[in-house]
């Protein structure tokens, strides 16, 4: 058995979640110019500490190899994957196996997604200069999300890109570049016969498709059709902390 998660919201937490963290002793994991900008509990962290001690555990996030880095508890897992799938890590280091891979994905699809990005530039509505993370896929943020939305529907070829908006952020990501694809090369390689994943958003949909069991917190509003789905009843830290705990109790 492995497990598979997604970090945020489904793990880890922003301060703005605190308040609901009734009873729990919460704890930083993640500063950003020496700011606190992300936490778990205390037990979360006990919880995790043991998954990654036995190996089994797989950190998938769409956040670049930077940003994961930030993350502390999570630095030691054998493998993580970053970048939505686009990059996989090997004890923090870069898995040119997998890397090659997408290289030749990003390669032919280059072209496209320069169109895209100036476009983007265009638009009054994004806020953000488009950006390619760690070379994958097009990050940017948008203060209009209906408008966000009708021009990215328009300008996007389905069978080639998809394109998911969380709050103001907005992401162009090659459909071959996936937090899934990702997840079966790791599966195959490490010769695991159940995957259990946990996600909380539509980027984390295919994954929890995978999974042979799909772990989902009460604040997410993913539905996935499968009988193996189980909707966690608490949200936050809380739901953070109980997925991790139903993990280690699964082992």
């Amino acid at each position: 058995m492995i497990f598979a998660s997604d970090l945020d919201r489904t793990l880890i937490y922003s301060q703005r979640f605190l308040d609901d963290a009734k009873g729990l002793k919460a704890k930083c994991i993640e500063i950003l110019n020496g700011k606190e900008i992300s936490y778990m509990s205390e037990e979360a962290i006990a919880l995790l500490s043991e998954l990654v001690r036995q190996g089994k555990i797989i950190p998938v996030t769409t956040r670049s190899i930077e940003q994961f880095r930030r993350v502390k508890p999570f630095q030691n897992c054998q493998y993580a994957i970053t970048s939505n799938g686009g990059t996989i890590l090997y004890f923090g280091q870069v898995l040119e196996e997998w890397e090659s891979r997408i290289k030749d994905i990003v390669s032919k699809n280059m072209d496209q997604m320069e169109k895209i990005m100036k476009g983007i530039e265009k638009q009054g509505f994004f806020i953000y200069q488009p950006k390619l993370v760690d070379n994958k896929f097009i990050f940017t943020k948008t203060d209009d999300v209906d408008k966000c939305r009708e021009y990215l529907e328009k300008v996007i070829n389905p069978s080639v890109f998809q394109y998911s908006i969380q709050g103001q952020k907005a992401y162009v990501i090659p459909n071959e570049i996936s937090k899934e694809e990702a997840l079966k090369f790791l599966k195959q390689k490490l010769g695991e016969k159940e995957l259990i994943v946990a996600g909380d958003s539509n980027l984390d949909a295919d994954m929890l498709d995978f999974a042979d069991i799909a772990l989902i917190p009460g604040h997410s509003e993913l539905k996935i059709d499968k009988p193996n789905t189980v909707y966690i009843s608490s949200t936050g830290l809380k739901a953070g902390e109980d997925i991790l705990r139903m993990v280690v109790e699964k082992l």
